[in-house]
């Protein structure tokens, strides 16, 4: 080799090429994974919400709630969302567990709340 031949070979040309092309091979499957994960979160956020809608109401409900289940639908951040309600008695016969799942309509569970409703009426309380 002489003075004047300066520059890459052709293999170090095409070893560079691969390195950059395996890394921008990996930034794209991590950017396509993070929007995945921000879409789950997101969906996951919204389903919170419709589940602790729904507790809510059943807990400021005047009316004590029947130890049943109940199916509803609801339609929030662009989803049709599929609400299982049910309401289990418990060993106390003035308290109730509510149990409230949420899911895409078709899709599965993404979540569950509960909560404990005592019946504050009870005539031992004055009520």
């Amino acid at each position: 080799m002489t003075t004047a031949d300066t520059g890459f070979t052709l293999l170090e040309v095409l070893v560079a090429l691969v390195i950059v092309a395996v890394g921008i091979a990996a930034s794209a499957r991590l950017m396509t994974q993070s929007v995945e994960l921000t879409d789950e979160t997101r969906i996951r956020q919204i389903a919170h919400r419709v589940a602790a809608n729904q507790l809510e109401g059943v807990l400021q409900s005047r009316q004590w709630p029947i130890s049943e289940a109940v199916d509803s639908s609801e339609s929030m951040g662009g989803f049709a969302w599929r609400i299982d309600t049910r309401v289990i008695a418990t060993p106390n016969p003035d308290m109730v567990r509510i149990e409230v799942g949420v899911r895409l309509v078709g899709d599965y569970h993404y979540g569950q709340l509960f909560a404990y409703k005592a019946n504050l009426n009870h005539p031992l309380r004055g009520g």
